[in-house]
This record gives structure tokens, sequence and C-alpha cells, in this order.
């Protein structure tokens, strides 16, 4: 009852503790066994009716058990070879753009700075204009289902972000930076595109940091780490476009424009 009990407990804990608690229960069972095959005997059962109820006994513990085990080590092995979702963004000024953000140079970790990254996403805007208005948007190109899927924004205050229905509230977070999040309302099938709904970012002369969060159902979290920088460069480019940051430092970035965003 005991190890039952805790078998249990462990149970509620999430997708690895399953698996302690699916052998907390074999044990279990192998000691009830044991128990009741010594019980048999003491009550001078034959030899072959109470190692008879035994080996049943093992049989129906190993056969509810081992699946349940082998089922998770192996749906744990498929989370992990789960390709994440793709993010990428778009602009009004230029909706038939789709600029990919999910590359290897972007993807962030705990044990990398915000000067080691290098990228910075170039919004740009309108002359006189206050606020530059991007789309952000996942894509699955893979024939799997996602399900339970949010993205997530960290950003400072000085981006002054905002957005339309279907995010969340801004929220301040503890090391000071705001946080937003939008959690998509349906399953993303396979080789599908959903579009968030539009996020306005203030203009700024000086480049912002920002970190994105990608979940999903069975996907492990992606974590995406790019500056901002929402600027008016005459009306050309109008798409939206990546740069790399040559002098971090001092938060200024020093760029020559692609000559693929200058055709958008």
């Amino acid at each position: 009852m005991i190890l039952a009990a805790w078998a249990g407990l462990y149970g509620n804990l999430g997708q690895t503790f399953w698996i302690v608690a699916a052998l907390v229960m074999l044990i279990a069972s192998v000691c009830f066994a044991m128990g009741l095959r010594l019980e048999l005997r003491n009550h001078h059962w034959y030899k072959w009716q109470y190692n008879g109820v035994f080996c049943i006994m093992l049989v129906v513990a190993f056969s509810l058990g081992g699946p349940v085990i082998v089922r998770e080590i192996t749906r744990k092995d498929q989370i992990a070879k789960k390709p994440p979702l793709k993010l990428f963004v778009t602009s009004l000024a230029s909706p038939e753009s789709k600029l990919d953000l999910t590359n290897a140079s972007l993807f962030w970790s705990s044990a990398r700075t915000s000067q080691e990254t290098g990228d910075c996403l170039v919004i740009p805007t309108a002359a006189n204009e206050t606020n530059a208005v991007v789309i952000f948007g996942l894509g699955n190109d893979e024939p799997i289902l996602y399900e339970e899927i949010e993205l997530t924004i960290l950003f400072p205050d000085e981006l002054k972000i905002k957005a339309d229905r279907g995010w969340g509230d801004i929220v301040k977070q503890s090391d000071g930076r705001m946080g937003i999040a939008f959690s998509v309302p349906i399953p993303l099938h396979g080789r599908r595109w959903y579009r968030f709904s539009p996020m306005s970012f203030g203009t700024t002369k000086a480049v912002q940091f920002v970190t994105v969060s990608i979940d999903a159902k069975e996907m492990e979290t992606v974590r995406l780490a790019f500056w901002v920088l929402a600027e008016d460069f005459g009306g050309r480019p109008k798409a939206p476009f990546l740069v790399k940051n040559d002098n971090t430092e001092s938060n200024r970035f020093r760029f020559k424009m692609p000559k693929a965003a200058l055709s958008n």
C-alpha cells in the first residue's frame, strides 16, 4: 500500500516521474506476489500451485508495467527529436515578404549574453511614423501535428509594444523587462502557417534586446534572441530584414543595407 501510494504521487508529477511510478508499482507487485506465495505455502498449498500463482502475478505485473515504461521512454526520445516550429515576421507595408527568424545565429541559451547575439531585426518605418507594425507567425514544415502552442516575447519597456486582440496582457518580469504572450487557439497541422495579430513597436534610435520563446506540446522549448531597431530609411526598404551587429557595447549598429532588402 505504501509503495502504491508513492507510485500515485510520482505519477502526478509529470512524464519523467511516470516511469518512476511504473517501476515502483512493479516492485510493489513483485513484493506482493512473493508475500502471497509465502502465505499460500504456509497454508499447505502444493508447490506447483503457489509457484504458479507467483508466476502468473509476475507475468501480469510486467505485462501492465513494461509497456508503460517503454512507451514513456520512447515518447521522451520522440519529443527531443521533434523539430521546432519556425518563427517568421512580416510587415503591413510589405505583407508578401516573410522573414525567417529561426536560424542558428538567433538561437538562445542561458549561457549566452545579449552582447553575444549579433543579429538585429530592422523594421523600416514610414516618414514621421511613431510606430512600426509587424506581424509574427509560426510555420510547421513537417507532417506533424502541434498543439498547445504559445509564443512569449520579452522586451524592454523602451520599445513601447502595443498588440491587437489575441495577445495577452503586458506583464512586468522579475528582471525588469516586459512580457507578452499569445496562445494559438487551434492546432497547427503539417505544412501550415499561423499568423498572429499585428504588433507595433515604438521607433527608437537605439537598438533594444528581445527574447522569444516558442512552446508546444511534445516539443522542446525554442528560445530566440535578437536586437530590434525601428527607424525611417526614407521609404526603402519596406520589409523587415536582419543585419549583423558590429558594435554591441554601445548598442548602436553600423551596417550596409543588404541589396535584397533594398529590392523590397
